[in-house]
């Protein structure tokens, strides 16, 4: 999971970078959240779990399925809601691209990428986390 070595940041610096970058690219917060926390994942599973407490993703989750908990898998986070639905990648009730579309929200790979490279340029890599 963490790799001997690596510091991770705050989660507030985290939270400040995803403000960034969905004002940067005219995105939802949300959006910028999603791919925070997985691009936290493989750097520290319990960072990108713990990144789920707050922000926009939290909220918009919250707001739409219910409460729910994050579990930290080997190749995923598996997100289990109070209404017995789960939501993960994949092996659950419901995708995030499912999750995604179902909102009417544009969930492209492009703008996702973009994103996850302006943290790249930003300093989020698995030797400066």
């Amino acid at each position: 999971m963490k790799r001997p070595g690596n510091k991770m940041k705050s989660a507030a610096a985290y939270y400040e970078m995803s403000l960034l970058a969905a004002a940067h690219f005219n995105v939802q917060p949300f959006l910028s959240d999603y791919v925070m926390v997985h691009t936290l994942f493989p750097l520290c599973h319990e960072t990108a779990a713990g990144y789920m407490d707050s922000g926009a993703l939290r909220r918009l989750l919250l707001n739409t399925l219910g409460q729910f908990q994050v579990l930290p898998e080997k190749n995923q986070l598996l997100l289990t809601f109070d209404n017995g639905y789960t939501l993960a990648h994949f092996n659950s009730d419901l995708t995030w691209t499912e999750f995604f579309s179902g909102g009417c929200v544009a969930f492209e790979g492009p703008m996702l990428s973009r994103i996850r490279a302006q943290y790249k340029d930003w300093g989020l890599t698995e030797n400066a986390a």
